[in-house]
């Protein structure tokens, strides 16, 4: 090999020099070499002044048995090793990556793990996850199995073929395994001289036979039409046979799929304490799980950039766009709230001024922080138009209330009134906070929660109530959830809030209206008084 060539090599290698001081094992690299350590004293340091003192044939040999080492422990640089040539991690792939290795090693620790990751499509999760994984758990687990299913059986057969293809070239290398010729075929294919095997099925098509210690469920669902007519039948299939397959003192299951519907897969599973549910949405949010600042996109490096987001939020809509991409997918239709009723405002929107701002409460039954969620809530009124500013919607403690309540009015220094429902602990922050700040305003609702919301609707059906847009505040989105789902969902706090704001603001508008139509009736009196009197 000529200089050149070589030096091209080199620079091809994806292992620099920190790397090697940092990742090298020097007894293990330098059997590589066929060569004992030169050195008594075997460190890192040692091995770095050998191979500095290397030809540059054996620096290529040495960095090619490191990457070798490295593949096997760490899972990101197995990704590396076998997908070279078309493999350039990004931000998320690498986050995928440390998720995936570190459901495989609680595994191997004999712990059973369940998680759920909601991913945008096209962004590389199958390449990540379900075409690699497997091979690298049975790898390093020859005698343990691995399922992989998706919405059909070519699907899933072609996600283990992936697996195959990666065992046959660097099974061997790698970790000393083959695939056994006896026992290969398209849905299935085992470990020569062990009891691992690697099984691909259709989930509609049910799980049957052995199970294994790693479940990858990848797409359920081909798409939305089939997410809302198979829903059920996954459900019942999951239950039924996913969850009887995991064995083995350690095991673990992977969902990963892009949202459709609120009730699909992950939607269910996201109800069940035990799973760890991880949303990473195209578009940062708050607290996003790679933490990138809010609003960077997700693969900016792929073309997936901020211009790219926004045409394809245009092409697609807000409802897909909100299920597909960011992960928050919503109620199709209510039974008192229709989503075409929902208007959302973006910070150009909002007016200057407002005519009046008001705080609605709902607070919770009991003051311990376990109970039903409180909701607080800022509304600003611009003539006909209310504007949900702001809002709170979590488990508080009676204190945590309070202090909440002060901070919204410290926040909205403006506040004209306070409502808070004279109900659970109402009464209690009312007594509590009725000396410290002014404004507040006991309500005492006569009508059913489902009278008061319906008393309401005309407000959203005029197009007189706006919420802040997912750019603004993500949550709302699962708030505009609870409003869809009423009065047959399991919450209903944002739901009271907001028709307590509303119907308040509906009383005062009937009694301007009252008194504007006694003030006509007086002056009617007065002119004919006037006109008897002249006459």
């Amino acid at each position: 090999m000529d200089n050149k060539k070589l030096g091209e090599t080199l620079n091809d290698q994806r292992i620099g020099e920190q790397e090697l001081r940092t990742f090298v094992d020097p007894k293990k690299v330098l059997e590589a070499k066929k060569q004992k350590p030169k050195r008594t004293k075997k460190n890192s340091e040692d091995f770095y002044q050998d191979y500095s003192n290397s030809t540059d044939n054996e620096k290529i040999l040495l960095k090619k048995e490191v990457e070798k080492q490295l593949a096997r422990v760490d899972y990101l640089s197995y990704l590396n090793y076998v997908h070279s040539s078309i493999f350039k991690p990004t931000r998320f792939h690498k986050f995928l990556a440390a998720v995936c290795e570190k459901v495989v090693k609680q595994i191997e620790e004999g712990k059973e793990v369940r998680i759920c990751l909601s991913v945008p499509p096209r962004h590389g999760k199958s390449m990540c996850v379900t075409e690699t994984l497997p091979s690298w758990f049975v790898g390093r687990n020859p005698n343990s199995s691995c399922i992989l299913t998706a919405y059909n059986a070519d699907l899933a057969e072609k996600f283990g073929n992936k697996n195959r293809e990666k065992i046959k070239q660097f099974g061997k290398e790698l970790f000393n395994i083959e695939v056994a010729k006896e026992q290969d075929r398209k849905d299935l294919f085992a470990i020569k001289g062990k009891r691992g095997e690697i099984k691909s099925v259709g989930l509609s098509g049910g799980i049957t036979g052995n199970g294994g210690r790693l479940i990858i469920i990848d797409d359920p669902y081909k798409n939305r039409a089939d997410a809302r007519a198979s829903k059920q039948l996954i459900k019942e299939i999951f239950e039924d046979s996913v969850m009887s397959r995991l064995e083995g003192n350690g095991k673990g299951i992977i969902v990963i799929h892009t949202r459709w519907l609120e009730d699909d897969l992950i939607g269910e599973l996201e109800k069940d304490p035990s799973w760890i549910i991880i949303n990473i949405p195209c578009i940062a949010e708050e607290n996003d799980p790679l933490k990138r600042e809010k609003g960077e996109t997700l693969c900016p490096e792929l073309g997936f950039d901020e211009e790219w987001a926004k045409q394809r939020r245009a092409d697609v809509g807000e409802d897909v766009w909100n299920a597909l991409y960011q992960g928050h997918p919503t109620v199709e239709n209510g039974e008192v709230f229709k989503k075409d009723f929902f208007k959302f405002y973006t910070k150009a929107d909002l007016p200057p001024t407002f005519d009046e701002i008001t705080q609605s409460w709902d607070c919770a039954f009991n003051s311990d922080i376990t109970s039903d969620k409180v909701c607080g809530q800022v509304w600003g009124r611009k003539g006909a138009n209310h504007y949900l500013l702001g809002f709170i919607n979590t488990n508080l403690s009676f204190t945590q209330t309070k202090d909440s309540i002060k901070k919204m009015t410290s926040d909205f220094n403006m506040t004209n009134k306070i409502l808070i429902e004279k109900k659970a602990n109402g009464s209690a922050v009312i007594e509590t906070l009725n000396q410290e700040i002014p404004g507040i305003i006991p309500i005492t609702p006569k009508e059913s929660k489902y009278s008061r919301a319906v008393a309401v609707v005309p407000y959203f059906e005029a197009g007189n109530v706006y919420f802040p847009s997912v750019d603004i505040n993500s949550r709302i989105l699962k708030c505009v959830d609870q409003m869809l789902k009423f009065p047959n969902g399991a919450n209903d706090d944002f739901v009271d809030a907001t028709t307590q704001y509303l119907n308040e603001q509906r009383h005062k508008t009937q009694n301007r209206l009252l008194y504007t139509e006694d003030i006509v009736k007086i002056g009617s009196a007065i002119r004919g008084g006037i006109r008897r009197w002249y006459n």
